[in-house]
């Protein structure tokens, strides 16, 4: 069933996804394959939908096909990705952080960004960097939840935060929301971690950033790993991914913003302990129990964009996908770390210097 995906032979296929607000290209490490111009015809109108909107909510048939939107979601532009949103009568929270983005690059007054804050606050957090960022940074889920971090695959609800996924068998938003909000539990609710935490001495945790500031222009790097956990109502799907993002930033009124420019990266490269098979390749699924090696990749670059954005993305799958019957099995897996990570940043506004992650 997952053969659409390569899910069981991704450990000889590693593909590397760069994402951009307004441009999509997918570089592999064996070759170049080229997106069919009826692309979004065929997702859409097939027999067998892979994912729905439900009042305002993605609902993906199965696992196996909520691994198959992400991944072909991953490969559009901009335009793509919002007429996709469109036809399925849907907005993500990605759209709505970008929308609000471009709305406070026009403030003029304090009390103006304010209101723009306040009014998003449940989408937006201010640093203590005094910066503007996104609640949900995962790419992967942010172009997928709504506003209120919802998806569902078959009948089961997820909910997406910054670093934990909810997933409950339950039929309806408001149990969910209570259970967040009281700290109520119900064995009909899982909470899966599906980033390393960061102050474990193992490694460098799941993410690492650098910073470059020139007068009143900055680059960011972020570079994380993380586990993607879904479950269907029969197995769980569990796979290792790591992205990391260049953000040019802005500061208006005292506050950092993100804005459109241009970015270069070089000499990025990372190892990650993360999931690897145990069984024969032979196999169509992963299941159960894997090991955790060292896996990694190197991009020495540099690499410039020609396109102007809000950020830049790339996103690599790294081991193999698991697949489990077991119904507590994530709480079996560790979430993958960085064993090193290193890389180098800029933007066209800090072009007197970049960003240095450099954990060897």
């Amino acid at each position: 069933m997952l053969n659409q995906l390569n899910f069981t032979k991704l450990k000889k296929t590693i593909q590397i996804l760069i994402v951009l607000p307004t441009i999509a290209v997918l570089l592999s490490l064996v070759s170049c394959t080229k997106k069919s111009s009826s692309y979004e015809d065929k997702l859409l109108a097939s027999d067998d939908l892979d994912v729905v909107c439900i009042k305002g909510i993605l609902h993906f048939s199965s696992g196996e096909s909520f691994y198959k939107v992400v991944n072909q979601l991953i490969l559009m532009n901009e335009n793509e990705r919002k007429a996709w949103e469109q036809r399925l009568g849907f907005k993500s929270q990605y759209s709505l952080v970008d929308e609000v983005f471009s709305e406070l690059e026009n403030v003029t007054t304090k009390e103006a960004m304010t209101d723009i804050l306040d009014r998003n606050n449940d989408i937006l957090l201010i640093n203590s960097n005094n910066e503007i960022i996104p609640k949900v940074s995962t790419d992967q889920y942010a172009r997928i939840i709504n506003r209120q971090g919802y998806f569902y695959v078959g009948r089961i609800l997820h909910k997406a935060t910054d670093d934990f996924i909810y997933i409950a068998k339950i039929e309806g938003e408001n149990e969910l929301d209570s259970y967040l909000k009281e700290g109520e539990k119900s064995n009909k609710i899982f909470v899966v971690s599906y980033k390393a935490d960061q102050n474990t001495k193992l490694g460098y945790g799941s993410s690492q950033e650098a910073t470059y500031i020139d007068d009143n222009r900055m680059v960011k790097m972020y570079m994380t790993t993380y586990k993607s956990v879904t479950w269907d109502g029969y197995y769980w799907y569990c796979h290792d991914y790591v992205a990391w993002t260049i953000k040019g930033f802005k500061k208006i009124l005292g506050i950092w913003n993100s804005y459109k420019t241009l970015y270069t990266y070089k000499d990025v490269s990372f190892v990650v302990k993360a999931m690897y098979d145990v069984y024969y390749e032979d196999y169509d699924y992963h299941m159960e129990e894997p090991l955790y090696v060292n896996l990694g990749g190197n991009y020495p670059g540099p690499v410039s964009t020609t396109v102007e954005s809000k950020s830049i993305t790339w996103i690599v799958p790294i081991g193999d996908a698991i697949q489990s019957s077991y119904v507590h099995y994530p709480d079996s897996l560790d979430a993958p770390y960085f064993v090193s990570v290193s890389g180098k940043s800029q933007s066209r506004g800090t072009e007197s210097g970049w960003a240095i992650i450099y954990c060897p």
